[in-house]
């Protein structure tokens, strides 16, 4: 089975849920997904996005978690989005991974800068990245 992007947003949906249901599928979808050569992206994406912590990872999606483990080297560097993105790029990445990870990316921006007072209705915030 291949991931596309409406199925990995949907992914990130269940996983951002509050039924413990929805995110137990999540997880076993993710579980039984093969994230390597050019899914890894999702991976990424799913990770950054969701809400589930890095102990959830490692108990419902082993072979995930190491896969984001062995791929993301947490000990130097805090996985920020823009570490994330990085690793998108190093790891040559889906131009559409790439896509879903900022357009989510600027969605957090905008909302952050809503709610420190940004007149976000005068304000247009968008991320491409150069290729």
């Amino acid at each position: 089975m291949k991931l596309n992007v409406e199925e990995a947003e949907n992914l990130l949906k269940m996983l951002n849920s509050s039924d413990e249901d929805n995110k137990y599928l999540a997880f076993k979808a993710i579980a039984a997904h093969d994230f390597s050569g050019p899914d890894f992206g999702y991976l990424v994406y799913l990770y950054k996005f969701g809400t589930p912590s890095i102990a959830d990872w490692k108990e419902h999606a082993e072979e995930a978690y190491t896969t984001l483990v062995e791929s993301i080297d947490n000990s130097q560097n805090a996985f920020t989005h823009a570490r994330g993105l990085t690793i998108l790029i190093e790891k040559k990445a889906d131009q559409s991974i790439i896509d879903m990870y900022l357009k989510s990316h600027s969605r957090l921006l905008k909302d952050m800068l809503y709610n420190m007072g940004y007149p976000m209705d005068h304000l247009d915030l968008t991320i491409n990245i150069r290729i």
